[in-house]
């Protein structure tokens, strides 16, 4: 059974680097199989599903469709995956501009009131 095992890992693996090989030439058939590859179960014995999902929201990043890419991220969050190891964070930013997504690194802090400012002056 060990070697069923290893084998199942080596034919996912081939799979995804297949997939991969698809992008220029076929990108329906890449999209297509990294779904199905998604959708394995224990799939990150054999490939990890951040890797699978960066190839593509890469794809879906060059051809602008941010919407997916966004979809994508959260699919990776749902997954309790991290995307930043994978996934450029200049791309990631660039997705959330585009759709007017605020993160914590864009979002102003909350302007004191000036009377906070004159409590806290008073105070010291």
């Amino acid at each position: 059974m060990r070697m069923s095992t290893i084998q199942t890992k080596i034919e996912l693996a081939e799979r995804f680097i297949q997939a991969q090989q698809l992008v220029e030439t076929n990108p329906q058939g890449m999209i297509s199989e990294c779904m199905k590859l998604l959708e394995t179960p224990d799939i990150d014995s054999a490939v990890r599903a951040g890797d699978i999902f960066a190839v593509l929201i890469e794809y879906y990043y060059e051809v602008k469709n941010y919407s997916t890419c966004n979809d994508l991220l959260k699919k990776m969050q749902e997954r309790k995956i991290i995307a930043t190891p994978y996934i450029d964070s200049s791309i990631i930013q660039d997705v959330y501009a585009a759709l007017g997504i605020k993160t914590a690194k864009h979002q102003k802090k909350p302007q004191q009131h000036e009377d906070e400012v004159i409590d806290e002056d008073i105070r010291s």
